[in-house]
Parts: C-alpha cells; structure tokens; sequence
C-alpha cells in the first residue's frame, strides 16, 4: 500500500485540486496487474481449471490469481525466473528446439528467443539472461539486445562447461557469481565429490560477467547414508541480499525432506527448517523465500497446498494457499540486482525533474536522468493508484531523457481531470512526482 498523499504540501497546486474536487488525502495502492515487488508467481503444469499457466499468489493474504493460461506447450520446463531489465517473466518449454518465453504483467507472451534450447535461466539484472542446456553442458548468456553468446572459460578461448545435470541456475550479485544447484546421484558431477547430495557450485565470473574467473568451489548436503539418492533440488529463492534458499527432496521414506540457506560468500550450508514426518515420494514439489513474508514458501507435492514455514521450523507448516495446482517453480519478484559494478553511482545520480507543464491542459514533458545505461520503467497511476499508462520500459542509455505524455491510458482514452502520480523506476530505487490534469 502506497502512503496516503498529502495535497496540502503541494504548494500552489492546492486550490487547484479543491477545485476539481479532489480530497486532500488520497490513498495510493499499486496496481494489481503490475509486477509488485514481494509477490509469488507460480508456474503450474495443472491449476484448477486450466491445462498449465503462471499464477500470482499474494504472499500475505495467499490470494490467487491467473496471469496467464498456457495450452499449446504440450509440457513446461521447470525454469522460471524474474527479468527486471524487461519487466517480465520467463520460462521455457519442453517442445523440440526450446523456446524461451517472456510474460508481462498484463499476461501478454512473447518469444524471445526462438529454438534456443534452455534448460536454465538466470537474470543479471541489466539484461544479461544466463542460460544452459542447449549444448548439453555449455554456458551461454542472452545480451539485452537479445543475442547470443558462449559464456567464456577460464582461457577465454573456449564456451565454459560443467558435466552434469542441473535444477537451478542462479546469478548472484553480491559475489558476481553463478549458482549451480543440483540434486546429485551417482556421482554425476564430479566436482561435488559425493555419490549422494544436495550440491550447490559457485562459478565466479570477471566483472563483465562474461567469463570465468574460477577455480570453482561447491557445498553439499551429504545423504550418502541413504539407500535412495536424492531425488530433485526443487527451488530457490533470494534470502535477504547475502543467501540464496532452496528446497531438497529426498525421494524416500527414511529422510526428511528440508530446505538449506546457503551463505555464498563462504559457500557452507545450514538448514533452514524441515518437512515431516516424510510424506512420501515427491513430497516437497517446489518452494522460494519470501522476503515480504519472512518465511519459506513451499509446495506439499501429495496435495494442492503451498505451506508456510518460519526459520527452525519443522513439521507439516502451516496454508497458504489452496488449489495451486502441480507447481513446477515458485519466483518472488524483486528488483534489478543492486551488486552489479557502478550500482551506488547510478542510483545517485539518477533522477526525475518535475513534470511540465504542471497543471496540465495539453501534453506532458517529462524529462529523467540515468547516470548510466539500464532498465528505466516510467509508469502513470491515477488518484485510486492504479496504473494507467506505461511510458516507458526496458533498457535505456545513459544520459538525459525526455518522454510525452498525451493525457491518455494504455488504450488510448482520454484521461478525466484529476491528481496523478508520474512514478520513474531506475536504478534500484524509485522516484514519483505528482501532476494535475485539469480537462
């Protein structure tokens, strides 16, 4: 919920909007359709009533929703993440070639990139989309002109590789890092040593991120003891802004399914809560942290719940939500990465300039300033706060901008008189200025 406005700090503007009838109190609430930082978004293979889709899960009140209704991929990858340089989510799907997807908040779907066979994506935050699968071990990354490159090795003469199979891949802003997470059977990854584990791999990479920079380093969970390896690493999600939460399935009755933090900077693992008693094959589907909430959000793969579980946690947990289907991978939406080089300068030099003319009864300039190249989202809410016009979105260069606002909505109609918010998303941080319309 935004905070209430108050018009009597708005100067001349004051009598103004008295006017045109405007209460001297408005209270701002984000829309719905935009992508809220701290919401779930599932991607489900069976939600009720449809084939497969992406659903929104409101962390707070469990609230759900459709974004979107998919039914022509015959099966979904379990990848999924957050875009914040596009402002969208992407997933791939299972058909020959493997198409990769974008999906924005208004559940509009775009191919963004054609036959490019990805197992895995992780976004960097600037446009940059880490991928792996299409040849088999090679590391590859989506530029935000959307090309297509070999992450380079530590010679810098070849594509980067690393043997094995892969649940997760995860960019990680604090160390300039790659996350591998993988649930290890029979030894197939070597580097993680033991023939049954939960293994996560951090690939440190220069500060360019296109390659390399090694040597490598790896944590595990060790259930070597267990007659069954270890079935899927079947989650993650951001922990605070120095740890990385993920959800590991054990696939038999003599352990516990759990869910780890790990500490990137150190790579050591600690548990964060368990599930039991085990409740069988496939137990645990999927899970993610939620920063909003504060607590581990999973799905129970026996029924249609998502569970809810504090740290030291253990047991069943508590509902969230009902009816989620068979989710495949849980994403919480958060904003650009803020660990990326010259990060602290762009944000503070950075800025939106007072919308003009102001009040309005033609066309609006508004003019920002990026202090460097980077995602820029200029978005219109009315006095209800919802959002009524996007601007602007996506990658934008560096340097002073300036954009025309006709009085109108996203369909083109033309605005009634009132109080409005100009609202710039840049560089980890958002600025607002308040405009009257007046017809």
């Amino acid at each position: 919920m935004r905070k209430p406005l108050d018009v009597s700090s708005f100067g001349p503007l004051y009598a103004a909007l008295i006017a045109i009838g405007l209460s001297p109190a408005i209270a701002w609430s984000p829309a719905r359709a935009d992508f809220v930082t701290g919401d779930l978004y599932v991607l489900s293979q069976a939600a009720p009533g449809i084939t497969q889709g992406i659903l929104r899960i409101d962390p707070l009140t469990g609230d759900t929703s459709v974004l979107i209704d998919i039914d022509d991929a015959p099966q979904l990858r379990p990848t999924f993440s957050y875009d914040p340089y596009r402002d969208r989510l992407i997933y791939a799907d299972a058909t020959a070639g493997g198409n990769l997807f974008a999906v924005d908040d208004q559940g509009n779907r775009s191919n963004l990139a054609p036959g490019i066979g990805a197992m895995k994506v992780a976004a960097r935050g600037d446009g940059v989309l880490y991928l792996w699968g299409n040849a088999g071990s090679t590391f590859r990354y989506l530029d935000a002109l959307d090309a297509v490159h070999d992450l380079l090795d530590e010679s810098g003469l070849a594509a980067f590789q690393l043997e094995g199979s892969f649940e997760e891949l995860i960019y990680e802003p604090e160390t300039g890092s790659l996350i591998v997470l993988t649930g290890q059977r029979n030894g197939a990854v070597p580097i993680c040593e033991l023939p049954a584990a939960a293994c996560a791999i951090r690939i440190p990479l220069s500060e360019d991120g296109n390659q390399v920079v090694g040597p490598l380093q790896h944590a595990v969970v060790d259930i070597s003891s267990i007659w069954y390896s270890l079935e899927v690493v079947v989650g993650s999600g951001r922990f605070g802004d120095s740890g990385i939460f993920f959800a590991v399935d054990t696939n038999t009755n003599e352990q516990e399914a759990r869910m780890q933090v790990l500490d990137v900077a150190t790579m050591t693992l600690a548990t964060y809560a368990a599930n039991g008693p085990y409740i069988g094959v496939a137990g645990m589907m999927t899970g993610t942290y939620s920063n909003l909430r504060g607590q581990a959000v999973v799905h129970r793969g026996t029924v249609d719940d998502l569970l809810v579980y504090g740290q030291g946690e253990g047991g069943e947990g508590t509902v969230l939500a009902n009816d989620v289907g068979y989710p495949l991978r849980i994403v919480e939406i958060r904003p650009a990465a803020t660990g990326l080089p010259g990060a602290a300068e762009s944000a503070a030099g950075t800025r939106l300039e007072p919308v003009w003319p102001n009040p309005l009864r033609g066309a609006a300039v508004v003019r920002f300033t990026l202090a460097a190249a980077g995602l820029a989202r200029v978005t219109i809410y009315n006095a209800a706060g919802r959002h009524v016009r996007r601007l602007a979105v996506g990658g934008r260069p560096a340097g002073p901008q300036e954009l025309i606002w006709d009085r109108r909505d996203d369909a083109g109609r033309a605005l009634p008189s009132g109080l409005y918010l100009v609202e710039l998303e840049a560089a980890g941080r958002t600025q607002a200025q308040k405009v009257v319309l007046l017809r």
